[in-house]
Order: C-alpha cells, then sequence, then structure tokens
C-alpha cells in the first residue's frame, strides 16, 4: 500500500468522522441534557435542604412559640421566633421544616393529616395588617390557604400583635379558634375540609376592653365552652349574656404569685399554665387542682423556663411548650421533647445526595460558563470579550462598594445619633417615673390601684407612635407615606423575690407583672439595680428582630433604686427600609446601565446595518440582519405602553358603556393580538398584489396614526379602535420582517434572520418597557402615545433610508402554488400537527411572565417595579443569550428535537411552581422561560419555514397564517391562566403543565416522515 493509499483511507475517514460527529454529539447530549433537568428539578423540589449541611447530626430548635401532636404520633412546633414550621417523630427524629416570610403563630394538627397554621403580617409597630390560616400536608407541603384577612386604617385601629387567631383547636372537619375585639371574644368554626371555607360565628361573648385585658383565651369544641383569662390574674367562663363566671382560681401562695397565662379546653376540662407558679392546673368539679410542677420548686437560677402556651393532643395528652423547649404531660406525668430533633440515616442520606446534585449542577454551570466563555472568545475575540467583562466587573464592584460604604456610613451615624437622643430621653423619663409608686406594686391585685394609673400617665408623654412627615398635594395635606415611624417602646422593669418581672409595657400588650424567662444575676438588670448606672445597647439581634436600647434605674425617695425602665427603638423597620432604599439604589443603576448599554448595542448594530447596506441600483436583497433595528423599533414604540395601557384604559372607562371595568380593559388590551393577527393574514394576499416596501410604509402610517389617536381618545371606545389600529401595524410590519427573514436562500441566513428578528423583539420590549413606564409617570399618560407617535416617525425615516424594492424579497405579482387554499394547507398533517401541539400551547404558557407573574408577585409581596425588572431580565436571557444557543442547538440538533427541548423546558417550569409555589421558585420558573424562550421563537420559525406544506403553500402566505395563530394563541394565553388561578395555582399549572407534556408526545410521535427528514426538519 502506497503512501498515498494510505492518506487517502486516512482522509476517507476523517470525513466519515466529521459527517457522524453531530450525531454523536447528539446521541451524547440528550442524555446530559435530561439529566441536568432532572437534576434541576430535584434540587427545587427539595430547595429546604440548602440550610442543612449532610455532616451534621440534628436541627437545633431556637425558640418555640407553639405546638401540636397529629394523630400518628408525630409532633409539629412553630420555632424560631414564628419563622418555620418544624415536624418531628415521637421519638425525637427530625421528619421536616417549612419556612415561611410571614410570623407563623399556633399550628393545630387534624385527623385528616392536615396541619393548619396561623400566619400574620405585622407592621412597624407590630400591628396585624394581613393575618392567615396556612394549610399544610403531613410531609411538610403548604397547600393553600385556608382562611386570608387583611387589616387597613389608622395605626390605632388595627389589631395587636397579641389578637389574632386565638385558641386554634382542630376537632373533626371543623377548625375552631377565637378573635377577641374591642368590646367581645368571638368564637368561629371553619369547615377544613370545604371546597369553598368559610368562618361561621358560633358565639359572640360581650368583653368591655377584651382586647386590652384578655391575655389567654380557650374554647372546648365538645361543650361548647369558651374561657379566658385577664391580666389581673382572673379566668373566666364566658357567657353569652355577658354575665361571665368567675372561676375559683387558687389564691396567691407565699412565695410568688398566680398569672394564668396559657389556657387549654378539652374534653371538659380547663388546664391552665401558671407562669407565675410554675405550676399546670387542672378544672375539676368547679375547683382548680394542681396537674403538674413545671419548675415551682426549682431556684430561678437552676430552671428558669416559662410554659406561656400550652395546647392539647390526641389520647388526653397536654403539651406544654416555652421558649426553650416541649413537655408533653399524660399519664406517665412529665416527659421533656427536648430542642434538638435528630436526622435518621435516610434523611442524612438525602442531605448527602442533595448537596452533591447541587454540586454537580455547579460544576455543570461552571463548565457552561466556560465554554459560553469561548464560544464568545471565537465570535468576538479577546480584545472585546475582555473589554465588555472588565464593564460589568467596574460597573459591579464600583456600585457594590460605593452602596457598602454609604450603607456602613449611614448606619453608625444614626445608631450614633439614636443613641445619644435615646439616652438623654431614657435619663428624663426615668427621672419623672415615681419610684415610690413603682416598689409598691408587688402583686396582681395591685393594678387596680392609684400607683399604677399614676406610672401609665407619667409614661403616656412618652409616645411610641412616632411622628408623621406631612406633604401638600391636590390641595390637600397629607402624611408622607415614605416617611419611617421611629416608635418607642418603654417598660418599668421590677424586681421581686429575685426574680425579674415587667410592670408596665408599651400600650399594656403583655399586661401585670409579666415574668421574663431568664435569671436576675449576671444580667443589664442586676448591673442598673446595683451600681445605679445607665447600661446602653448600641445594637442587640435577636429573631425578633434589631433593637438599640437602655436600662436606666429608676430612684425612690430615699435614693434607693427602686425598679429601671427599659426605652429602646426597634431598629428592624429603619434596617428593612435602608436595604430596600440601597437595593433599589443598586438595582436602579444596574437597570439603567443595562438599558443603556442595549440602547447603544442597537445603535452600534443599526450602524453597521447601515454601514453594510447595499448601494443605490445594485441588485440582491439587504443584510438580512436589517431586521433587527426594525424589530427594534417596532416593538420599542409598541412596549411603551405596555403598563400604561391598562390603566390608561381604566380611567377612560365609564359605568354609562354598560359593561364592567375588567371585561372594557381586557377588549382595549387584546384588540392589538386580534389585529395583529388578521392584519398578519391579509399582509399575505396584499404583499401578493402590491410588494413588501408599500406594506412596511402602511404598517408605519397604521402605527404613527394609532398612537395619535390613542393620545387623543376622549373614552374607551375610541382608544380601543386607536389600539386596533396599532395592531394592523404591528401586524403588517411583522408579517413583512418575517417574509425578508424566511426569503433568504442560505439556511444559515433563515437562521440568522429570524434569530435577529428575536433579538430585536426582545431588546425593544425591554427598553420600552422600562423607558415608556418612566414617561408616563413623569408627564402623564398620553405623553407615552406622542413619544411612540415619534418612534413610528423614526421606524419610517429607517425603512426609506434601508429598504427599497429593489433590495426586497419579490412578492409582487407571486400567487400561492399548488398546494391549494387555506384549509388544505392548515388540515395538512405537519403544519396542523405544529399549531396545535407545539405553537399554539407554547404560546399560550407564554402569558406566564407577562400576565401571570405580575399577578403571583404582586399577591407574595413583590413590588411592580421588581416584577418589571424581572420581566427586563428575562428579555435580557433572550437578547444575549437567545442568539449564541440557537446557533449552537441547531449544530448539535435536528431543528424538531431542539423545539421539543423548548416545550421541555416549559413544562419543567410550569410543573416546579404547581408543585412547590413561592417567590423563590417563581423565579427560578421565569428564568427556565427565559432560557427557553431565548430560543424556541427562533427555532419555531425556522421548522415552520422549513415544512414543505410551507413550501409547496407559499411561504408568504404561509407567515401570515402563522401570525394570525400566534396572535389568536397570545390573545388566549391571559384567559388560559385566569383559568388556572380559578382552579388553584398548584392545581390549574400542573394541569397546564401536563398537558403541555402530553401534547409534547404527540409532536415527536406524529410529525415524523422521510418528507420532513429531507427538508431537515426532523
Amino acid at each position: 500500500m502506497t503512501r498515498e493509499n494510505v492518506t487517502e483511507i486516512m482522509t476517507e475517514n476523517m470525513t466519515e468522522a466529521a459527517k457522524s460527529l453531530p450525531g454523536r454529539l447528539r446521541k451524547m447530549n440528550i442524555p446530559v441534557l435530561c439529566f441536568f433537568l432532572i437534576l434541576c428539578l430535584y434540587l427545587a423540589l427539595n430547595w429546604g435542604n440548602y440550610n442543612k449541611l449532610p455532616w451534621q447530626t440534628a436541627v437545633e430548635g431556637a425558640s418555640f412559640s407553639s405546638a401540636a401532636r397529629g394523630y400518628e404520633g408525630e409532633y409539629y412546633a412553630i420555632d424560631s421566633g414564628g419563622a418555620r414550621l418544624l415536624s418531628f417523630g415521637e421519638n425525637g427524629v427530625f421528619r421536616w421544616d417549612a419556612a415561611s416570610d410571614a410570623t407563623l403563630g399556633a399550628v393545630a394538627a387534624a385527623d385528616s393529616g392536615r396541619v393548619y397554621v396561623t400566619s400574620y403580617v405585622f407592621d412597624d409597630n407590630d400591628r396585624i395588617i394581613q393575618a392567615d390560616i396556612l394549610e399544610y400536608n403531613r410531609r411538610g407541603r403548604r397547600v393553600g390557604t385556608l382562611l386570608s384577612r387583611s387589616y387597613e386604617g389608622a395605626e390605632d385601629t388595627l389589631p395587636m400583635y397579641t389578637s389574632g387567631y386565638l385558641s386554634l383547636v382542630s376537632a373533626g372537619q371543623w377548625l375552631y379558634y377565637m378573635e377577641k375585639h374591642p368590646s367581645d371574644l368571638t368564637l368561629y368554626r371553619i369547615d377544613a375540609g370545604s371546597e369553598t371555607p368559610a368562618p361561621e360565628v358560633l358565639s359572640v361573648f360581650p368583653y368591655p376592653d377584651a382586647e386590652a385585658l384578655t391575655l389567654g383565651a380557650a374554647c372546648d369544641p365538645e361543650t361548647g365552652a369558651a374561657y379566658t383569662a385577664d391580666k389581673f390574674g382572673v379566668i373566666r367562663e364566658l357567657s353569652l349574656n355577658g354575665a361571665h363566671k368567675e372561676l375559683p382560681y387558687p389564691a396567691r401562695a407565699e412565695a410568688g404569685f398566680s398569672l394564668p397565662f396559657g389556657l387549654y379546653a378539652g374534653g371538659g376540662t380547663l388546664y391552665v399554665s401558671d407562669v407565675g407558679r410554675r405550676q399546670m392546673y387542672r378544672l375539676q368539679d368547679g375547683a382548680f387542682e394542681p396537674a403538674a410542677d413545671l419548675g415551682g420548686d426549682m431556684p430561678l437560677d437552676e430552671d428558669f423556663r416559662l410554659y406561656y402556651w400550652i395546647n392539647g393532643a390526641p389520647e388526653g395528652e397536654i403539651l406544654l411548650i416555652s421558649q426553650y423547649g416541649l413537655i408533653r404531660y399524660g399519664g406517665g406525668g412529665l416527659e421533656s421533647l427536648g430542642a434538638s430533633f435528630v436526622f435518621d440515616g435516610i434523611k442524612r442520606l438525602t442531605l448527602w445526595l442533595w448537596w452533591i446534585s447541587a454540586g454537580v449542577m455547579a460544576a455543570g454551570a461552571l463548565v457552561l460558563v466556560c465554554r459560553i466563555f469561548m464560544y464568545a472568545y471565537r465570535k468576538v475575540g479577546m480584545e472585546r470579550l475582555m473589554y465588555s467583562l472588565m464593564l460589568t466587573v467596574v460597573v459591579t464592584v464600583v456600585t457594590v462598594l460605593v452602596m457598602a460604604q454609604y450603607s456602613d456610613s449611614f448606619n453608625k451615624r444614626f445608631s450614633n445619633t439614636t443613641i445619644d437622643n435615646l439616652s438623654a430621653l431614657s435619663a428624663m423619663t426615668a427621672a419623672a417615673v415615681d419610684g415610690d409608686a413603682l416598689s409598691r406594686i408587688n402583686r396582681l391585685e395591685d393594678y387596680r390601684g392609684a400607683d399604677y394609673e399614676k406610672l401609665k400617665a407619667q409614661l403616656a408623654p412618652v409616645r411610641g407612635g412616632g411622628t408623621w412627615n406631612m406633604l401638600y398635594e391636590d390641595g390637600e395635606f397629607r402624611p408622607d407615606a415614605a416617611d419611617w415611624d421611629n416608635g418607642i417602646y418603654r417598660m418599668l422593669i421590677r424586681v421581686v423575690d429575685g426574680r425579674v418581672y415587667y410592670v408596665y409595657s408599651s400600650a399594656d400588650q403583655w399586661g401585670a407583672l409579666y415574668p421574663v424567662d431568664y435569671p436576675y444575676e449576671g444580667t443589664e438588670f442586676q448591673i442598673a439595680y446595683e451600681q445605679d448606672v445607665q447600661i446602653v445597647f448600641p445594637s442587640v439581634v435577636d429573631f425578633s428582630g434589631e433593637y438599640t436600647y437602655t436600662v436606666t434605674p429608676i430612684l425612690d425617695s430615699r435614693g434607693d433604686v427602686a425598679g429601671a425602665l427599659e426605652m429602646g427603638v426597634n431598629l428592624r423597620a429603619f434596617r428593612r427600609e435602608m436595604l430596600e432604599t440601597l437595593r433599589e439604589v443598586a438595582l436602579r443603576a444596574a437597570v439603567t446601565v443595562c438599558e443603556v448599554l442595549l440602547l447603544l448595542n442597537e445603535i452600534i448594530f443599526a450602524a453597521g446595518v447601515f454601514r453594510n447596506r447595499a448601494a443605490k441600483g445594485k441588485k440582491g436583497l439587504a443584510d438580512v440582519g436589517a431586521v433587527r433595528p426594525l424589530m427594534f423599533l417596532l416593538y420599542l414604540l409598541d412596549c411603551f405602553a405596555l403598563v400604561v395601557s391598562p390603566l390608561f384604559a381604566r380611567d377612560l372607562y365609564t359605568e354609562t358603556l354598560g359593561i364592567p371595568m375588567e371585561v372594557g380593559v381586557a377588549i382595549a388590551y387584546s384588540a392589538t393580538f386580534f389585529f395583529s393577527g388578521a392584519a398578519s393574514a391579509a399582509g399575505g394576499r396584499a404583499a401578493g398584489r402590491f410588494g413588501l416596501f408599500p406594506l412596511l410604509i402602511a404598517g408605519t402610517a397604521f402605527l404613527f396614526g394609532g398612537e395619535l389617536a390613542a393620545m387623543a381618545s376622549g373614552n374607551l371606545w375610541m382608544f380601543t379602535a386607536a389600539k386596533s389600529l396599532m395592531g394592523v401595524g404591528v401586524g403588517l410590519v411583522q408579517y413583512c420582517a418575517d417574509v425578508i427573514a424566511a426569503a433568504q436562500k442560505d439556511p444559515r441566513d433563515v437562521e440568522h434572520g429570524f434569530s435577529m428578528s428575536n433579538v430585536g423583539y426582545n431588546s425593544g420590549t425591554n427598553c420600552g418597557l422600562v423607558t415608556g413606564t418612566a414617561i408616563g409617570l413623569l408627564w402623564g399618560y398620553r405623553s407615552v402615545y406622542l413619544a411612540s407617535a415619534l418612534i413610528a416617525l423614526l421606524m419610517l425615516a429607517y425603512i426609506l433610508l434601508i429598504y427599497r424594492s429593489s433590495n426586497l424579497p419579490d412578492t409582487k405579482g407571486v400567487r400561492r402554488r399548488a398546494g391549494g387554499g387555506f384549509v388544505r394547507f392548515a388540515a395538512a398533517p405537519g403544519v396542523l400537527g405544529f399549531f396545535l401541539l407545539i405553537m399554539f400551547p407554547y404560546m399560550l404558557c407564554n402569558a406566564f411572565a407577562y400576565y401571570f407573574l405580575p399577578l403571583a408577585g404582586t399577591a407574595g409581596g413583590m413590588g411592580e417595579e421588581n416584577i418589571s425588572r424581572i420581566i427586563f431580565a428575562y428579555g435580557l436571557v433572550s437578547i444575549y443569550v437567545g442568539p449564541a444557543l440557537t446557533r449552537r442547538l441547531l449544530d448539535v440538533f435536528k431543528v424538531r428535537t431542539a423545539l421539543a427541548m423548548g416545550g421541555l423546558l416549559i413544562m419543567l417550569a410550569l410543573l416546579i411552581y404547581a408543585l412547590k409555589p413561592g417567590l423563590t421558585v417563581l423565579a427560578v420558573s421565569v428564568a427556565i422561560f427565559a432560557i427557553a424562550d431565548s430560543f424556541s421563537f427562533t427555532v419555531q420559525s425556522v421548522y415552520f419555514s422549513r415544512l414543505p406544506e410551507t413550501a409547496e403553500y407559499g411561504s408568504g402566505a404561509a407567515l401570515g397564517v402563522n401570525n394570525v395563530m400566534s396572535g389568536l394563541a397570545q390573545s388566549l394565553s391571559s384567559y388560559c391562566f385566569a383559568a388556572a388561578l380559578v382552579l388553584g395555582t398548584g392545581t390549574g399549572l400542573g394541569v397546564i403543565g401536563a398537558g403541555m407534556g402530553v401534547l409534547l408526545i404527540l409532536f415527536l410521535v406524529t410529525t415524523q416522515n422521510k418528507k420532513r427528514i429531507k427538508a431537515g426538519v426532523s
């Protein structure tokens, strides 16, 4: 064999290997992609493991406030100051935990396996503004909200944080609870098994000053009896006529005093946890008898835990809850449940698996970033790539450093000023308090005397409500809602029998002689008492917030220390506001920088288009990349009013129209989509008669006229007509852009054209969204439409400078081929499968970002500006990731496979949120949507343009049909998600996601044949 033969054979082998490389890559990448999708789903569904390390042996409880026992022996507890719901087994083995953004209150377990938890959102002064009852299943997944209430009004009319849903008890399918109002206590029940649960009033007990006096409450579902304990240590059985029966609670002992705090009633028996004596009592035959010693015989320096809360459990057991642990009372006496819950072997294995999966995901992401970096390096060169990276790093670092320095400086200045002012105010207040009156308050009975009233009168001028800045707007004075309410709390401290008590607290929320669950020895109170000095705490952080406070001694007439004044400011509101302000500054700076870079990028790209445009008289098509500036200008003007249009339509609505306001706004909002599709269909016929250039001019004219008509609209119908004109203009220009991209001879140019069209669409949408909203806020809604009209004139100038009839695809005089009419084309298996199984369902799901995200985000507490930023980032992914990702996918996979990958990602995003709803998962789902949309729209256009049926019918007319279907799907997409919300978020999105999966399988099964393989789409 000669050297030439060897070389020839090697060349042939290398050629064959090169030809088979894409297939090998495909075979290798599809399993890898599926693996990472499954890994992503697993990590999202088990996200609660992120705060647990696999080498840990247990979860430590921090601060308990409620507990309940399930009917299969499991326990549920509210931990970390209301931050999470924790579950563990009877042997102390950890089961699961679920975090909450709101503050959790009480928990009740039903025999159905459901767990019910009260949840509260407080304002800066610890007043309730939102109260819910949440529903979880036995595995810790939140399945819904059983009851939700919002409170509005003046500060002093909102419920205090000691109000809310009291005595939460589950009995059968019913859930019982009480509420205290200013003049009564009301007993409710709610059918937890109902599809539409609503509270039912069982009893209303008249009770003057119930909100201020009630310390504890309990109801017995079996007997209907209700009990209350007030701040004076009196327990009453409530009566409907207001003649409440005072129960014979035991007289105080020689040491200490009685303070019944926690109540539980069940099975005809009332149990009381007395935090004064540290005893549990039981009401039997009309008399109280001791049931259990909760530490009353132990010195305070050995056991200072106080069991404030008490709850029932199956089989007649009682649960007692302190901040430091849980105990169970039953036939065998007291049994500690501890505060540390160990991981079993399965849980530790699960943690290792989760963290290993997270590591694999992180490694895969790192490899992906490196490959993107190398791809960018090959495409744009090292110099341009490093310039972009350096610009990004510099902007990020400067923003972070400036924000950090600003935050640190502002924080120190505020803290120093607050400490100085607070120390002086505390010293003056302590000097004004009558120490002799304070020293005479030693028992609960003293709270009915003149000494306590005197102390209240002396402390009343020290307001905790803060101040309001007033603004003069629209002819009247209004409070500045952005002003921070720096409310001050103050408490009087007494040491009685070596134990620390709160004698007086802000608004009397806790009441009389409230005991503290830590010892006197070694605390700041001992230093203040024994050394007569003021103690200052610049910053104390615990589960309830961050505080700056002082402890100042109070002297009696002989100069002895009679007590202490604790006065402080809860910095939680200030910290939150400062962090939100800094985050706003950073986000606005980042969005502004991104928008400026985006505009500069589009301007630079447009300059390149002008530089490369064909000379006058030269034959040939215009550069296919020229559709990008065209689409950018089109959707820049169209999306200027994306946020403004519904608001403007709402303002134009009048009741004389005879239809609901929501319907009128929906009609106006959807008019653009309907007429956009109709204009695209008409564009196919008009292009055959007049050509593309006149259509571009006509579309721009319709847009210009529509924007001016919208600006001049005096009623909703005129505005709807203006939106219809805009839709016609958008449809005609969009149709022309699609034909320009689809008419390219080189398949790579077709892909590039549709990719550039998608980039221009997303870039214009993002810039229009941010800029148009800013214009509307500055100069009003009508100014937005004026600005859009000016952009339409700019687009007209671009068309006149770039396009001519000679450099556009020749559609004039072109008729449909022998492929038949519209019905035959639309009913062709390949076209029908594409529309029904891929394009139409995909466009229906596309409302997730533009319709569902604002609704779900707002309901979860996300602001409108943050929602718009998420949409902005969503578009950036398509702009900067889309072209490269599209090209890479089409290099490795067939068009049909890439199309299915987009549908698979959409299905994954919907199912993730359906299975585990929440703001974090919502952001993850939107990110998955962004990745899918970055290439799916381009791939759909490429797939449709390559179909043999499209070639037979005529690409121009076929693209018009495609746009009609797209516009119809976009019009219906919001209604699709509205129906999902009616069914329930989990069920509705689960149905949509599952339906998408079924249609995707049908698409893969029914759309492969030799004809389409030859066309390059299978």
